[in-house]
């Protein structure tokens, strides 16, 4: 989710061009330009809670590099966290339909972390403005940037910056919201979430992400390698098929027509697997 009306793409990339590399770092001795420089930085700690910052991180990492294809293509990748320190801890909790116990709180935080961003009570989301004026000043070369928000309540979001929270469920968050991020995939659950249309069919609309299609024909389904000749088209989400893949209907946030690779999928519940047209799309992203 977008907030402000900031060049962010033209930001991202000066801030990339200009931060500065410290002698000694990555930026400088581990050749950074073959790999994808990840920077993970610090949300809602006060400057007491440095320490808790690098804890959360490394088990939102421990968790994100067990999974394939994420753990197999770990050299892909530099990891380095950047403390930026908050005046108080935590995000803001604006409350969304009374689910939210925290609710009403708000609090003063480096890059204004809040959940209930668009009336959608778990999607915690930060200013990106504020992100990439502070990424900059990182003594480290990076490409990609994700927020940590010191905040107990499950939460995240998806794409310039991934946003994730410090449930202990921040791994499996972490597994999904890179996915969008990087990999451009799609959710592939059914909500009444709203975005733009896409399609495989229609060449007047952007084509669908990697994960999703609408057609239904099998010879032209995008994944259609990876389809055995002997499964059904559309897959009928039975047991039987739970580990094939195929043409399973629902997604992308509508459960008609609409199709996603397989029964269950990282990007359709959190706790899955990558499916391997997903796995397939993130070595691809790498390379």
């Amino acid at each position: 989710m977008r907030r402000g009306s900031w060049p962010l793409q033209e930001l991202i990339d000066g801030a990339k061009r200009t931060a500065p590399a410290a002698k000694g770092s990555p930026a400088i001795d581990e050749a950074p330009l073959n790999r994808v420089n990840l920077l993970m930085l610090s949300e809602g700690y006060q400057a007491s809670e440095e320490a808790k910052f690098e804890a959360d991180v490394a088990r939102a990492l421990e968790g994100f590099l067990s999974i394939e294809p994420y753990r197999s293509y770990r050299a892909f990748l530099t990891i380095e966290s950047y403390f930026v320190a908050s005046a108080e801890s935590g995000a803001d909790h604006p409350g969304c339909f009374a689910t939210d116990p925290e609710a009403p709180l708000e609090v003063d935080t480096a890059f204004d972390a809040t959940f209930c961003t668009a009336g959608v009570d778990r999607l915690l989301t930060v200013n990106e403005t504020a992100v990439a004026q502070a990424a900059a000043e990182a003594p480290f070369f990076w490409d990609r940037v994700v927020d940590v928000v010191n905040a107990s309540r499950s939460g995240g979001s998806g794409g310039v910056f991934p946003v994730i929270s410090t449930h202990p469920l921040s791994p499996e968050l972490l597994i999904h919201e890179w996915g969008h991020s990087f990999s451009l995939l799609t959710d592939e659950y059914e909500t009444t979430a709203q975005v733009f249309p896409c399609s495989d069919e229609d060449l007047s609309l952007p084509p669908c992400e990697p994960n999703a299609t609408d057609v239904v024909d099998r010879d032209r389904i995008k994944w259609r390698n990876w389809i055995e000749p002997t499964t059904a088209i559309p897959t009928p989400p039975t047991f039987g098929n739970r580990d094939l893949v195929g043409l399973f209907e629902g997604a992308r946030y509508r459960s008609r027509g609409m199709y996603r690779p397989v029964n269950q999928c990282a990007m359709r519940a959190l706790g899955q697997e990558f499916c391997p047209i997903c796995a397939e799309t993130y070595v691809a992203t790498l390379y």
